[in-house]
């Protein structure tokens, strides 16, 4: 389960970086009652994107306690060994990027605020290059390379109409509720 938490996350995080270049464009150049639907999108966005870096966030915590607490010690050197080896400080600062930091979404003003979304999105994708750093180091030996095989492009269909539909049903509960920032075109009298 922890496992596929974790590609969806980063599915998501890949449409979520696209599209938030598409919002905060959008609201560039649409004129004034578009742009507010930009920010509604974005705000719908936001919020989707602070829970589930919190449910990684958990499932991480999870793991670890799970490791410690059974008292394997395969299970325990595969935590212990990635925070206390070479490379723990980019392992712990590239931790803190891409799953503490859109936490910062979970405060109202933030989530519609383009410096904030701009800047969440560059500090998590920070964390690719600590990768390669943490990565990169370790075995360049060719018997060591193994074959990587890509999602099959009908799970990736699926997982995009999945996210389409989970973002359409936020979005109108939102509005629904009367969350969002600015009262929708879409929803209450069409564009």
């Amino acid at each position: 389960m922890e496992a596929y938490c974790r590609t969806f996350y980063g599915f998501f995080f890949n449409i979520y970086t696209v599209i938030v270049i598409i919002l905060i464009g959008a609201t560039f150049l649409l004129k004034e009652k578009k742009a507010r639907e930009s920010y509604n999108f974005l705000y719908v966005f936001n919020t989707i994107f602070a829970w589930l870096s919190l449910i990684v966030f958990m499932f991480y915590v999870v793991g670890l306690f799970l490791s410690w607490y059974g008292q394997n010690p395969y299970e325990w050197y595969a935590f212990k060994s990635t925070s206390t080896n070479f490379g723990w400080m980019e392992f712990y600062l590239g931790y803190f990027l891409t799953t503490i930091t859109p936490f910062i979404f979970f405060i109202r003003k933030t989530r519609v605020s383009r410096k904030f979304t701009i800047a969440v999105v560059i500090i998590t994708h920070a964390n690719f290059l600590l990768a390669y750093v943490q990565n990169f180091f370790r075995d360049y030996q060719p018997a060591a390379w193994s074959t990587y095989y890509e999602d099959p492009w009908i799970e990736k269909i699926a997982k995009t109409f999945f996210l389409l539909i989970f973002f359409a049903v936020f979005y109108w509960f939102a509005n629904k509720r009367k969350k969002l920032p600015y009262p929708s075109l879409i929803l209450n009298n069409g564009v």
